[in-house]
């Protein structure tokens, strides 16, 4: 028991000296080192001034191993910035356009005198009009030959209207010797004093008489065949105070065998007045 308590008082001791060891500053031990030099403490362990201190120095306080050193952050200048130099885009010169002044026309006065003239017509002259129809029997003449029936009303209309005295005959474009000039129809049956008598009858054949069929020659000689009518019928035909119109219609240009210019001396011989002849031609 004697041993046993001696023990525990020991130890008693040796945890009573680390507790007043810890309880102590690190700062004491550098103090203590330094009053003391070389010298050891007395639990055997020599204390040696910190790392980096310097020695010579009786001014130089060692760190506190419990105190952190903060490194102070970097600071960076931030960069100069530039300001862009404003562009200003130059405006647009625009040249206006030169103006003209256009010159100033002066109009001469103009005196009006006062001027009544008097115009009678020749009541002499009724107007009588002998009409020859030449119609292109060629093969291709079917449809054109019903489209003048058909428009035939529109076209006389107007001669019975004005109450004109008219006369018609009709030959064809074939300049063979069997049908070179020769009469489709009967003349007297196409005259204004027919129309009057019975319009509708006059209508009738003068549409019978013009489709004069699709059987003829193939070469049209309008110019030829209508002369050789007027060597046919002139005497019964013609009257020599009417104008003669000579109407030819085809759908190919005029093959007769002379010139144009003979065949029209031709026609004006009939009349004493070579303006009372005149020649249309629907092709």
């Amino acid at each position: 028991m004697k041993i046993i308590s001696k023990v525990t008082k020991q130890s008693l001791l040796f945890m009573l000296a680390c507790v007043l060891l810890a309880s102590c500053k690190q700062s004491e031990f550098y103090d203590k080192s330094m009053v003391l030099g070389d010298e050891t403490p007395g639990d055997g362990v020599s204390v040696s001034p910190p790392t980096g201190s310097n020695s010579g120095s009786d001014n130089t306080t060692p760190k506190d191993p419990g105190q952190t050193t903060t490194t102070p952050p970097v600071v960076t200048t931030p960069p100069v910035v530039t300001t862009p130099p404003v562009v200003t885009t130059p405006p647009v010169v625009t040249t206006p356009p030169v103006v003209t002044t256009p010159p100033v026309v002066t109009v001469p006065s103009v005196i009006l005198n006062e001027r009544r003239e008097i115009f009678t017509q020749n009541k002499s002259r009724n107007g009588d009009v002998d009409i020859l129809w030449v119609i292109d029997n060629s093969g291709s003449m079917a449809d054109n030959q019903d489209a003048l029936a058909r428009n035939f009303n529109n076209f006389i209309g107007p001669f019975l209207d004005r109450k004109i005295d008219f006369k018609m005959g009709i030959t064809t474009t074939d300049g063979t010797i069997n049908y070179n000039g020769r009469m489709v129809g009967d003349a007297n049956k196409l005259t204004s004093a027919a129309a009057i008598a019975n319009k509708n009858l006059f209508i009738n054949n003068f549409e019978n008489w013009v489709r004069v069929g699709t059987m003829g020659s193939g070469v049209e000689q309008g110019l030829k065949t209508a002369s050789s009518f007027l060597d046919r019928y002139s005497s019964s035909f013609l009257r020599s105070d009417a104008y003669l119109i000579i109407v030819v219609l085809s759908d190919e240009n005029d093959q007769s065998e002379r010139k144009v210019s003979d065949y029209i001396a031709r026609f004006q011989s009939t009349k004493a007045n070579k303006g009372m002849v005149k020649a249309y031609s629907i092709v």
